[in-house]
């Protein structure tokens, strides 16, 4: 860093606003001195840890108004958090690719090894659509330019600073949900998982017991990989036969006979509505269940 950066860095991370002379900014001596004073603001005064022990619901009302008074964060304006997962440890590319997606007011706030929050900043709110396409370009970047392989969840936007707490919480049980029940998807929002959200819920022994009712001694896991995309492919497509049978190439035929099928060994009946519902509950908890 050149002593530029070195002073907005100093003034980011110790939330006062330090200026130099023009003479002293150009100073080999200057630099040496920002340098010094920003490593002991990291390791005894650091922004990210106020950030990290706030998101994570370790702060009383007091030290997260406190804090907020100390590093300049404003109370009341838009907020959009992105929960950040890595495969492996993240790198300093990897916090590189992020920083150059920053919009000037955003936050980043490292962890852990494996997990970064993008706090998103805006005056008007972002809807879901917005938040799905930063989700998107998060994991773009990453895999693009950094070569990591990265997860994104997100919540709402929130108005209130104090609000963000309970939103990483809901970034949290969709990155758990993701990849437990859609692990073939890299962004997962938390008011898209209805059932999934609902089911995880119920306790171990409910689940047994409603597996139990509804499909007796049937397991999902010994669906074969055609079965189980023609289930997901009808859910799709609203139970429509004709629309799930071009999704898939198949003649309309072919999927009445998968269907028929599948309620020989499940006694269920996808064509009906009652019975695809115990079908799609029945599938998310058998995940749930491994």
């Amino acid at each position: 860093m050149n002593t530029r950066e070195l002073l907005e860095k100093l003034n980011k991370e110790s939330g006062l606003n330090f200026s130099l002379p023009e003479e002293e900014i150009l100073s080999p001596e200057t630099e040496e001195k920002l340098s010094a004073m920003l490593s002991f603001v990291k390791t005894v005064d650091n922004r990210d840890y106020f950030f990290q022990q706030f998101l994570l619901g370790q702060l009383s009302p007091e030290d997260i108004a406190s804090g907020r008074l100390k590093y300049h964060i404003e109370k009341s304006v838009n907020r959009a958090l992105f929960l950040i997962a890595f495969k492996s440890p993240y790198d300093e590319v990897a916090l590189s690719v992020l920083s150059s997606l920053e919009t000037g007011s955003d936050i980043l706030v490292e962890m852990d090894q494996h997990h970064i929050v993008l706090i998103r900043q805006s005056k008007a709110v972002l809807n879901e659509e917005e938040c799905y396409e930063t989700a998107a370009s998060i994991v773009d970047a990453l895999g693009t330019e950094a070569m990591a392989a990265a997860r994104v969840s997100y919540d709402k936007t929130v108005p209130e600073f104090e609000q963000l707490a309970q939103s990483y919480k809901h970034a949290e049980v969709a990155m758990h949900l993701g990849v437990t029940f859609k692990n073939g998807k890299r962004i997962h929002s938390y008011h898209d998982l209805g059932l999934e959200k609902l089911l995880y819920r119920v306790s171990t022994e409910d689940a047994k017991e409603y597996m139990t009712e509804n499909l007796a001694s049937f397991d999902f896991s010994a669906l074969d990989n055609e079965m189980r995309n023609t289930i997901k492919a009808l859910f799709n497509n609203q139970l429509n036969l004709v629309e799930t049978a071009k999704e898939l190439y198949i003649h309309r035929n072919t999927l009445i006979y998968r269907i028929d099928k599948f309620q020989k060994i499940t006694g269920l009946d996808l064509r009906n509505f009652d019975d695809a519902i115990i079908c799609k509950v029945a599938m998310i908890l058998a995940e749930y269940l491994k």
